[in-house]
């Protein structure tokens, strides 16, 4: 497939598990309550702009999408789960800053108007339909 955002099935598993090990501070192979703090971190810091409320609710809210059998704490297949989708998000953002910065010519901070269609064109070529509901939801 020609997806950019694409990374590899064996690549992902490895960071997966790499990210899974760190975070499992007490090595009980879950990740718990405390755990979980630092993971709702990165999640706030990837998904800020769509997030209000407190951190609690946050955390409530992320177990609750991704606690598949909801014993209330993640297993490392619950955790790929969300791990695949952050990941993606992160390589998306990081390729429109990238491609923003590259249209930006003048580095004023803006697009100009003219450019708008090519933006959008690179935007519907880069990111497949089924990734763009990240974006409209």
């Amino acid at each position: 497939s020609s997806n950019l955002i694409e990374i590899s099935e064996e690549e992902l598993e490895r960071t997966t598990l790499e990210k899974f090990t760190e975070l499992d501070a007490d090595k009980s192979g879950f990740l718990e309550l405390k755990e979980l703090a630092v993971l709702v971190d990165w999640v706030l810091e990837l998904y800020g702009d769509r997030i209000s409320g407190d951190v609690s609710e946050t955390r409530d809210r992320v177990m609750r999408r991704v606690d598949a059998n909801k014993d209330g704490k993640l297993d490392q297949e619950e955790f790929k789960t969300l791990f695949r989708e952050m990941t993606k998000r992160s390589i998306m953002i990081d390729m429109a800053k990238k491609k923003f910065e590259e249209f930006d010519e003048n580095k004023s901070g803006t697009i100009e108007s003219g450019k708008v269609r090519l933006v959008v064109d690179w935007a519907l070529g880069a990111f497949p339909f089924d990734d763009m509901e990240t974006f409209t939801k």
